[in-house]
């Protein structure tokens, strides 16, 4: 399976089925190499042979659908090689039971097997009341002349009334034809459709596939939003937005009004340019096979493997052997050098996006809905420390509290206003590919324009300033959950990722850097601090500690230490204690009310469900 992975990938995207049940995977319970054949949109389970080479059974279910291991079936006759899945239905009825096996002549003689897996069939039933669909890799043919294994397979199968569905071919050669790869079920009625479909890269059996009338459970379908650059061009998207009437946020007043123009500007001009696609998040694709000869050679060997199939003849057959063996070497190459060439770009980015695809496949999706894990973010404190610091009946009180404090300092911190060439400046140092926020406004283009979108900016981050407010738009953060673990099992193992509007950064910027200068000024830190601090890192704070350890062995004494980790420290801020303490040190009643302000009302959504 391993040798043939990437080709898997492809015929399942080719051909999504919902459930891909697998014989023979000869893979071992070797967690890196399990990681490694995970399919983004599927989930996995497997049965591997770790003492006997080869052998194994396994399946891909699509993450959309609900299901269950049922080991309990597996361990009643644990000597046969099968797995089991659950599916709920709707009722009883609907329900259904996805069994996969292997038989193996080195595991079990032929007839131990039949009658273990009698044994198994009876008990299955006798208790299952929906539907069961049973597929593998059989290795006994029911083509051509009948023998006695053939005959108490299918007197087994007659008795149980149970029906073997599949009636072509699916293992072919040149010098036979044999069907040992089997559907059955226990209702023929609910199977719509039955057939052999050729996969001769991943295996030289074919796959036999059924579609099922039932209908399952299944999770909402995920989306993600993308910009369609196909046509953007640069220079046509300046003139165009040089031609915005900007001039009309200078004569309204309200910062938030001004911010709604603005943005409803910008997002007009981007959607004329690089329009916004709601796409269905699937599979990363293969680029190594977009190859136009690997796409040639592909079809040369579908139509050679068709005609050895019609004509039987030798000579066909060594010509479909001899195409399809090419075609594996040229896959093999062509992945080879795509890597290699990812390998050796200049680009950090693009060689950790090769080494992440390869170390780190992308982990299972996300199954909690979306509300239940915004409510689960937004309780962190309480959850915590029993109350909610973000309780917005509070505001008030902190104003009042804010209203009371003694006079401000001579040399108190008050934030300036900002001048178009800072605004400027801070455009076109963002990151041009961080993710977008909920306005979908995305960096790359807003550094474009840089010197015609500061001013308007500008207008608005002075106007906040002197109203000392945040944006109400630039409060709403777009959240991404991100695993904690590898197997998800509740919201505790998630951790959200807030992403904000990216011109909400070039405000925050300028505040921090009148902040950091204020605070640098008058030495409010103490110097072992290192954390957001310009030039410093952890690794200061480990050179310190390493400095001090030194100096104490050269004295002979002993060193102790003490760590102390602060559990979900920024979530559990008692804002009116953090307001307090600011203003002991200096800054002025406008900045402590503007960082109320700040900090407040602040909202977060899942784009993708529109839960907010």
């Amino acid at each position: 399976m391993v040798s043939t992975f990437d080709e898997l990938v492809l015929t399942m995207k080719q051909y999504p089925f919902d459930v891909i049940c697998m014989s023979e995977t000869w893979l071992k319970d070797n967690p890196l190499l399990l990681q490694h054949v995970n399919i983004p949109g599927y989930s996995s389970e497997f049965r591997n042979r770790d003492s006997i080479k080869g052998g194994g059974v396994g399946a891909y279910i699509n993450e959309s659908l609900k299901y269950r291991r049922r080991s309990d079936i597996e361990k009643k006759e644990p000597s046969l090689e099968h797995l089991w899945l659950e599916f709920p239905g709707r009722n009883k009825h609907s329900k259904l039971l996805v069994g996969t096996i292997y038989r193996s002549e080195k595991m079990l003689k032929c007839t131990e097997w039949l009658e273990r897996f009698e044994n198994l069939l009876g008990y299955l039933t006798a208790s299952w009341d929906g539907l069961i669909l049973i597929t593998g890799d059989i290795n006994i043919d029911l083509l051509g002349h009948s023998n006695s294994v053939t005959t108490q397979y299918l007197d087994m199968l007659s008795s149980l009334n149970l029906y073997q569905h599949v009636q072509k071919p699916t293992r072919t050669t040149y010098k036979s034809s044999t069907l040992i790869d089997h559907i059955i079920s226990n209702s023929p009625t609910r199977i719509s459709h039955t057939d052999v479909l050729p996969c001769p890269l991943v295996s030289d059996h074919d796959a036999v596939y059924a579609c099922i009338n039932i209908k399952v459970t299944r999770f909402e379908t995920r989306y993600k939003y993308i910009r369609c650059e196909k046509n953007f061009n640069d220079l046509n998207f300046v003139e165009d937005f040089k031609t915005l009437p900007l001039s009309v946020i200078y004569g309204v007043a309200d910062p938030d009004e001004k911010l709604d123009i603005l943005n409803s500007l910008i997002t007009e001009c981007i959607e004329r340019h690089a329009p916004l696609r709601r796409t269905k998040i699937t599979r990363p694709p293969a680029p190594w096979l977009k190859d136009p000869t690997i796409q040639d050679l592909q079809e040369q060997r579908n139509v050679l493997q068709a005609s050895a199939r019609r004509s039987k003849d030798a000579q066909a057959w060594e010509l479909f052997r001899s195409a399809r063996n090419r075609l594996k070497a040229l896959i093999k190459t062509a992945k080879k050098k795509f890597t290699q060439k990812m390998l050796s770009s200049k680009k950090p980015k693009e060689v950790w996006k090769v080494i992440h695809r390869i170390l780190h496949p992308e982990p299972r999706r996300i199954t909690i809905h979306p509300d239940k894990l915004n409510s689960h973010f937004t309780s962190t404190a309480e959850r915590t420390i029993g109350t909610d610091v973000y309780d917005n009946n509070s505001y008030d009180t902190i104003r009042n509290m804010i209203d009371s404090l003694p006079p401000d300092y001579d040399n108190g911190f008050h934030i300036n206003p900002v001048t178009l060439g800072e605004v400027v400046n801070e455009i076109r140092c963002l990151r041009g590919d961080c993710s977008t926020g909920p306005d979908h406004i995305p960096a790359k283009m807003i550094k474009i324009v840089a010197e015609y979108l500061g001013s308007p900016l500008t207008d608005i981050i002075n106007t906040c300033i002197a109203n000392r407010s945040f944006p109400s738009a630039w409060k709403i953060a777009r959240i991404c959950a991100i695993p904690k673990v590898k197997q998800i099992t509740s919201e505790n193992d998630l951790r959200p990722i807030s992403i904000l509007p990216v011109l909400s950064k070039v405000y925050e910027r300028l505040i921090f850097r009148q902040l950091s200068k204020f605070i640098d000024d008058n030495k409010l830190l103490s110097s072992t601090i290192s954390a957001y601090r310009k030039g410093q890192s952890t690794t200061t704070v480990m050179q310190a500690i390493r400095d001090d350890i030194t100096k104490a062995m050269s004295r002979g004494e002993v060193t102790m230490m003490i760590f102390a980790d602060f559990s979900k420290a920024f979530d559990t801020i008692r804002f009116k204690n953090l307001i307090s303490k600011m203003s002991k040190l200096g800054f002025c009643k406008d900045f402590l009310t503007w960082t109320l302000n700040y900090v407040s009302h602040r909202k977060q959504i899942d784009i993708g469900a529109g839960f907010i």
